[in-house]
């Protein structure tokens, strides 16, 4: 038999293959004897042997295979284990069910102070509450409460007095603040177990009252969110008829805004209907129409995928506190009174999709790479989908006798594209290089685009 009749590896596989590499957040058993290394080599002084059944979490990941990580129960405090996905295969790796994915969204399970730094001793933040109230009724705490949202981009661990060392999470709260909070308190999580910006969301959905009032819908033309519950995918909307079913979406699947069609009407209340893309699973690739909503129940979840990444590295390399634009949601309440005939749901993006097709953009996204100037792939490679790098030319053409310089924003920007995909616990180092590569920017380019095999910005040529 040829090639071509290998089986293709199911969603399940595919998903489980994921979870086995290793990555910043996870906890996993040793089934093995392994040593831990001072630094990340592989001649480094070792710290300890970690005996079979040893638990650890992953902080960092440290480049050639080695990971910082914290062993639970060993005094050495931090240290540096080499892992790779073939370990978890064989079964000397077992992924627990503590782990945590960065980046991701969780909720606080129990309140928790926000620091200014990853240690207990660091300056407390002021934290505001979500602005649901006007801005002289707002309380001020120093405290992160229970039952909120935060997104987790970063693990970081400080030193105990006892010598074990104490992880802590950097987070951006829904009351808009970064900082840092304990990220876990004897092993136990103080995040919920479920990240909202994965398929698992499905599974506690997303509440909502009976209509929608204000005007504009969550959702926005162009941007990527889960569904909450297995629905039909529909050739067109619901208005007299019953239009021809295409097939059936699961709940948890990724699926991108193509447009919006609102056929509300004073008799039914308020219907939208999201012409979707599906991104992921077995329906991946089809088109057709989805129910936003069902009476009090959002089917399709308004917290927006992938955005959030990029909103926080903007802020934190401009240092501003812009709201969340997954918590960019519709005041929700019930229509009281008579039934009256109301003005089209706005959903964002629309204007510019209203004479344009459907675009088939996620054929083939999986297999590219980008361009290494945009922040068009926020996710490192293979995070979400198993990708076939292309090689790039690292080297820098030579400089012709008209080039002009690429300006220090240009040059950022692509450093921070670069970053947020292949390296995110390097993004708030960014100033940090362009300071220490001033008047050397050909250097730091050159090695950029060698280690994460990007094409150099558009415009940048050596000097010299």
């Amino acid at each position: 038999m040829g090639c071509c009749s290998a089986r293709a590896p199911s969603e399940l596989e595919l998903a489980q293959s994921r979870l086995n590499v290793p990555s910043a957040g996870s906890r996993y058993l040793l089934g093995s004897a392994s040593p831990l290394f001072k630094s990340p080599r592989s001649t480094a002084e070792r710290l300890v042997t970690l005996e079979p059944g040893a638990a650890f979490c992953i902080i960092s990941d440290a480049g050639g295979g080695f990971f910082q990580i914290v062993p639970d129960k060993v005094d050495s405090g931090v240290g540096y284990l080499k892992l790779d996905a073939k370990l978890a295969a064989a079964g000397a790796l077992r992924r627990l069910p503590s782990s945590r994915v960065v980046p991701g969204r969780y909720l606080l399970k129990e309140a928790c102070t926000l620091r200014e730094g990853p240690s207990s001793q660091s300056q407390e933040l002021v934290e505001v509450g979500p602005c649901e109230r006007s801005s002289h009724d707002q309380l001020q705490s120093r405290q992160v409460m229970a039952g909120q949202e935060v997104l987790l981009f970063e693990l970081a661990c400080h030193p105990r007095a006892s010598g074990k060392c104490q992880v802590h999470a950097r987070v951006k709260t829904q009351g808009r603040r970064i900082g840092w909070m304990p990220f876990n308190d004897e092993e136990i999580s103080k995040l919920g177990a479920i990240n909202l910006l994965g398929p698992d969301v499905a599974t506690i959905g997303k509440a909502a009252s009976e209509g929608l009032t204000s005007g504009r819908a969550p959702w926005q033309v162009g941007q990527f969110y889960r569904t909450l519950k297995e629905q039909p995918l529909l050739e067109e909307p619901v208005k007299a008829a019953s239009p021809k079913e295409l097939g059936r979406v699961p709940g948890g699947s990724l699926v991108q805004i193509q447009k919006a069609a609102d056929t509300s009407t004073p008799e039914l209340g308020r219907k939208l209907w999201l012409c979707i893309s599906v991104a992921d699973g077995k329906m991946s690739g089809s088109h057709g129409w989805l129910q936003s909503m069902e009476g009090s129940e959002y089917l399709i979840d308004i917290r927006a995928q992938w955005s959030e990444e990029k909103l926080v590295i903007e802020e934190l390399l401009a240092a501003e506190l812009a709201p969340m634009s997954a918590l960019r949601t519709t005041k929700i309440g019930k229509v009281s009174g008579e039934r009256a005939s109301q003005p089209p749901l706005e959903v964002l993006g629309m204007d510019a999709q209203a004479d344009s097709q459907p675009e088939h953009e996620l054929e083939g996204h999986d297999r590219d790479i980008a361009c290494g100037f945009c922040t068009c792939r926020l996710l490192p490679i293979g995070r979400l989908h198993p990708t076939v790098r292309r090689d790039h030319d690292a080297g820098l053409p030579p400089a012709p006798a008209d080039s002009k310089a690429l300006s220090t924003q240009d040059l950022r920007r692509w450093l921070t594209s670069v970053y947020s995909r292949f390296n995110p616990n390097l993004l708030p180092r960014v100033p940090e290089f362009m300071e220490k590569y001033q008047g050397k920017e050909p250097e730091l380019v050159e090695s950029v685009c060698g280690k994460y095999r990007v094409a150099a910005p558009p415009g940048w040529c050596k000097t010299g």
